[in-house]
């Protein structure tokens, strides 16, 4: 059913007490206290041009957020997004084209989301956090309600996720804040388990009656607290999975931020949410140290400027300072003791002398 505007009531079946999900601008049902109610939310319900400001409102409208979204408009620009309420928490699948959307935090929610990314992938960043961390499909991230947010997609997603209230959660484990905004795997653990829960409501929450459905709400959060508890329990290099999966963030940020002459190790443990200390303990177990990988992907840049003729007419002292060098004589040494030759040499023969 698919309407332009007004609410579309949700009618559960009078038999067998179950909730059909049902599409338009809102859908509702009264049911009994703690019931099971359902919401489509779907793009296609409102003109082209009307879509944008539309899924704004919405979002305004079930979560309080203040929105603003640019669509990538080598795309339609389309959403369908379902929300399922039973007991305490509500089941959120959506899907649509690629997007970046950020969101001013909602002070009075005091709600969090547990989203499991399916296919795609987001950039995603808190508010306290300059940058973004990569959500990749199989992994599982808890947003906060309450921060201000932005989300960039790369390419059309489907995720599914599950919202609670931040209380709840904080009895059970109360240093769960620790966790937020920072993807983790779901291949493996209790990670899994909450995975494949999670795929389960999904699947059959609304073909289960009413109070039957309420009553997974508890064991469900307490399914997520143990997760979590697991993670704050044990030491980062224990949890299998989960240094390989660090390790291939920090890497992600270093080649997303090579050029930049104050990136540190420092500056790279903030920005994907670990210690120092721990970053230093992810590459011991490789040939060389994270900076100096970072360095020889620098070179590595610099050696790929010098011998494409589209950069004859640079200087070798403008490329390396493009690529966060600031010191041409360590840069020289460096670039010597990698490929065996000067920076000069890499140029092709007939520009090594137009441009040095």
């Amino acid at each position: 059913m698919e309407t332009n505007a007004g609410l579309v009531p949700a009618m559960a079946s009078a038999r067998s007490g179950r909730l059909p999900i049902m599409a338009g601008m809102a859908a509702q049902s009264t049911g009994s206290a703690g019931g099971l109610s359902a919401v489509r939310l779907a793009t296609s319900s409102v003109t082209a041009d009307d879509r944008v400001d539309w899924w704004c409102a919405q979002l305004n409208q079930h979560f309080g957020l203040e929105c603003w979204l640019e669509p990538d408009r080598r795309h339609p620009f389309h959403i369908d997004l379902a929300l399922t309420h039973f007991g305490a928490m509500t089941l959120i699948e959506s899907g649509g084209s690629p997007l970046r959307l950020r969101h001013r935090g909602n002070s009075g929610s005091g709600r969090v989301f547990l989203q499991l990314q399916q296919e795609g992938a987001w950039h995603l960043g808190a508010s306290n956090s300059s940058d973004a961390n990569r959500v990749d499909p199989d992994s599982l991230v808890l947003i906060h309600v309450r921060d201000d947010a932005a989300y960039t997609t790369f390419g059309a997603f489907r995720q599914t996720g599950i919202m609670f209230d931040e209380a709840a959660l904080t009895d059970l484990c109360p240093r769960w804040q620790r966790f937020a905004f920072r993807p983790m795997p779901a291949d493996r653990g209790l990670a899994a388990v909450v995975k494949t829960h999670l795929l389960s409501l999904t699947a059959q929450v609304r073909t289960i009656g009413c109070h039957d459905a309420s009553s997974l709400a508890a064991p469900t959060l307490a399914l997520i607290a143990a997760w979590l508890g697991s993670l704050d329990n044990e030491p980062h290099a224990e949890i299998p999975g989960l240094p390989d999966f660090h390790r291939r963030r920090v890497k992600e940020f270093i080649l997303s931020n090579l050029c930049d002459p104050m990136l540190t190790v420092e500056r790279v443990a903030q920005a994907v949410g670990l210690s120092v200390r721990y970053v230093h303990k992810l590459f011991e177990s490789e040939s060389t140290g994270l900076m100096h990988w970072a360095i020889a992907k620098r070179l590595e840049y610099c050696r790929q400027r010098l011998a494409d003729p589209r950069y004859n007419n640079r200087r070798v002292s403008d490329i390396a300072y493009e690529a966060g060098f600031n010191d041409m004589a360590h840069f020289s040494r460096s670039f010597r003791r990698q490929f065996g030759s000067s920076p000069t040499q890499a140029r092709p023969a007939s520009s090594a002398h137009a441009a040095r």
